[in-house]
């Protein structure tokens, strides 16, 4: 029955989407018909909007003997490209949102379609202005079809809104939080729309006569000083719908605010829309008594500019907009700053698997009644909606396969893209040799040594080399908890904000062919155990059994069909195509790492500047390697028959180590084994297998046993070295060399 209901509300979601999306089409299609339909017709004449926008004076439009227009022909001109320029963005953003973001985009329809009826309102206006203006010479036939496109308009959008009450159950949880500002605006906007009742719409030159709103609105006809104007009956009957209109939208949002707050977040916008509609419609009575006035009563055409320019205002209609619009403006931009501003809330959990103590279970049919579309999660549904967009990504990489790849031609690839990048990266044979069986052998790799040798570049142009994604995550001192990693959960608005961390392990699940690398950039500036140790702990788990918890809140109990790379909606997988990869320097500003997490890592130590690359550069594309097959190329490395315990040269290091109580169990001893398989195919060649072994034997040896020496009080250091070199050791016996040098 639940899920039933779950299915019915995501078919109507579906339904919503499409409906909204036809109606916005058919607004946009109206819209251009009525571009190419006569504002005005006189007698048999028209004019239409592109008309004016295609002409090159005044006199292209002139009708019959009336004397050519100026003020009129470049406000509507000017105003109709801006229009035609903004109705193109209008429907490329349409288009945008339909292919990215599909499940928001009925909710940017409704402001595309509120702007575009607004077009049309204004257009009207026009219309019945031209009337106004030819009307004067009262033997023309005149008509204007612009009444009929607003009206459609305002239908659809009626419709439109309809739709979005019965279908489209999305209200964004900073609606409600702002619903205070709402109903403040609301009364703004309603002072505003009064206030246009005493603002003067027009101010006769020469003399203390204002034409106020109020005058139209009560005066007599044969009272009114512009009664002879067939507009100004017209504008008394919209003021007077307005007002009422207005009042009554008004009092119906501040009843909903107490009401139903849900329905109040979304009657709001019909509110705004009606007020500034009013506001437009002031605003153009004004303008419109200044063109009648300046092209045919008083001056003749050529000294409309003079007069203009040389004298006051002849109207202040435009303030209550403007003031409106200003307002607007100068929220938007404290939102825009006071956004950066982040209060967020730990969620403590309890030990041994229970829920948290803070734990929120929310009833389903409640959370499918109250909340139907709420997003807790919108990183994730972001991500989501780009699986089209990372599909196609994909068969864009497969164009360009690296064809017969093996490891020796892994490796010698990886050093001639780093040698020919922009960066000029020096790597030898030995450096990404290591670095290849390291990944083979442990999903964590450290690189560690001075600065500037290009441990934070080499992951990176490994994955640039072969067509896989890296990202850097920066590790900050003040990290106490993997919450500082992943992210967190917010009570008061029920919604977790994944950090870049987890959004990139949500990405690599969506996109299972391509290799991920995450970069801890200086992973040591805070204890890596405080932060880390959840995915330590994972290391030991099965592929399959890789997962990590990123909340303890029950929000829903369908999460799982909402987000496509979550178990039970709050829990992510580790993808089994991610590596981790962290950089490390010391000084006196990081910490130590443990063994504990040396024993889980493969480490490579940058004691040393590259030497400097010197040839000419030649550009190298990348080469796609898949996951599947970077990871066969490693499976079939590790067929390759080698025994560490069995090896001699282990077991007498091991042996000459334990009076400094070091040693290394069953997880080190595997990590060995395959450290030296890979190591020992990345070189290729089989005749001098033994050669390699004994190369990849003395980094795993160092890396592994011998680098525990640091920490260590060693009195006999040149015996050790002695040992050592007999063992043809070289790797150890310089890191030995070094501590020698250190005493």
């Amino acid at each position: 029955m639940r899920d039933d209901v779950y299915q019915f509300i995501k078919k109507h979601d579906i339904i919503s989407r499409v409906v909204s999306g036809g109606l916005c089409f058919i607004m946009f299609i109206l819209v251009l018909v009525a571009f190419a339909s006569p504002v005005i017709t006189v007698s048999r004449e028209s004019i239409t909007p592109f008309n004016l926008i295609f002409s090159f004076a005044p006199e292209d439009i002139e009708i019959f003997s009336v004397p050519t227009l100026l003020v009129s022909y470049y406000a509507y001109k000017y105003f109709y490209m801006a229009a035609g320029i903004a109705m193109f963005i209008l429907f490329a953003l349409a288009v945008y949102f339909v292919v990215t973001n599909k499940k928001r985009a009925s909710i940017y329809f409704n402001y595309f379609m509120a702007v575009m009826t607004l077009f049309l309102f204004i257009n009207m206006l026009f219309g019945l202005n031209y009337i106004n203006i030819y009307d004067l010479y009262g033997w023309f036939s005149l008509s204007t079809g612009t009444v009929g496109f607003f009206v459609a308009g305002l239908l659809i959008l009626i419709a439109k809104f309809i739709t979005s009450v019965i279908f489209d159950r999305t209200i964004m949880r900073e609606d409600h939080k702002d619903a205070g500002m709402s109903i403040a605006m609301a009364f703004i906007l309603i002072s505003l729309i009064f206030s246009t009742l005493v603002t003067p719409l027009y101010i006769f030159p020469g003399t203390i006569y204002r034409m106020r709103g109020v005058d139209i609105l009560f005066g007599g006809s044969g009272d009114d000083a512009l009664y002879f104007l067939r507009m100004s009956g017209v504008f008394r009957g919209f003021i007077a719908i307005f007002l009422i209109i207005s009042f009554v939208s008004f009092l119906t949002t501040v009843v909903l605010f107490f009401v139903s707050r849900k329905i109040f977040v979304r009657y709001t916008k019909v509110n705004t829309f009606i007020g500034i509609t009013a506001l437009c419609m002031y605003a153009l009575m004004g303008f419109n008594y200044m063109i009648v006035y300046f092209e045919y009563l008083v001056l003749g055409p050529e000294s409309i500019y003079n007069y203009i320019f040389s004298g006051s205002m002849l109207s202040y209609s435009y303030l209550p907009l403007m003031i409106y619009l200003l307002l607007m403006i100068g929220i938007a931009f404290a939102k825009i700053s006071g956004s950066r501003i982040k209060i967020e809330y730990k969620v403590v959990a309890q030990g041994g698997g229970g829920e948290s103590r803070n734990a929120v279970a929310v009833n389903r049919l409640t959370a499918l009644d109250d909340d139907a579309g709420f997003d807790p999660i919108p990183a994730f549904s972001e991500l989501d909606s780009n699986i089209e967009k990372y599909n196609s990504e994909y068969n864009l990489r497969t164009k360009r396969l690296f064809q017969g790849v093996t490891l020796p031609k892994l490796v010698k690839h990886i050093i001639d893209y780093a040698k020919n990048s922009k960066e000029r990266l020096s790597y030898g044979h030995t450096e990404i040799k290591t670095f290849v069986a390291g990944i083979a052998a442990s999903r964590l790799t450290i690189l560690q040594g001075m600065s500037g040798t290009g441990k934070t570049s080499l992951p990176k142009i490994f994955m640039e080399a072969i067509d896989g994604t890296s990202a850097l995550v920066a590790v900050e001192s003040s990290w106490r908890d993997k919450n500082e990693l992943l992210g967190y959960y917010n009570e008061f608005s029920r919604k977790f904000t994944p950090k870049a961390f987890t959004q990139f392990l949500y990405k690599a699940s969506l996109n299972p062919k391509i290799p991920y690398f995450i970069v801890l950039d200086e992973l040591n500036l805070s204890r890596i155990e405080y932060y880390f140790s959840d995915f330590l702990s994972l290391m030991e788990a099965r592929e399959n059994e890789r997962f990590i918890k990123l909340f303890d809140v029950q929000l829903y109990p369908d999460y799982e069909k909402k987000y496509l790379a979550l178990r039970d909606g709050h829990t992510i997988d580790i993808p089994i195509n991610m590596w981790f990869v962290g950089t490390s320097n010391r000084d006196e500003s990081t910490f130590e790492i443990s063994d504990k997490v040396y024993d889980r890592a493969q480490t490579m130590n940058f004691d040393k500047r590259a030497p400097k690359i010197v040839s000419e550069r030649i550009d190298i594309a990348p080469k796609f390697v898949p996951y599947e097959t970077l990871q066969g190329l490693f499976d079939e490395a590790l067929k390759f028959e080698f025994d560490a315990e069995r090896y001699d040269v282990i077991g007498k290091a091991e042996k000459l180590l334990r009076p400094y109580k070091i040693s290394f169990g069953n997880r080190v001893l595997k990590q060995m084994e395959d450290f030296v398989k890979v190591y020992t195919a990345c070189s290729g060649k089989d005749t001098e297998r033994h050669k390699y072994i004994h190369e990849a034997v003395d980094c795993i040896v160092f890396s592994k046993i011998v680098r525990k020496l640091e920490l260590k009080q060693i009195m006999d250091v040149d015996i050790l070295i002695d040992q050592f070199d007999k063992l043809e050791l070289p790797k150890c016996v310089e890191f030995l060399r070094s501590l020698s040098e250190d005493e």
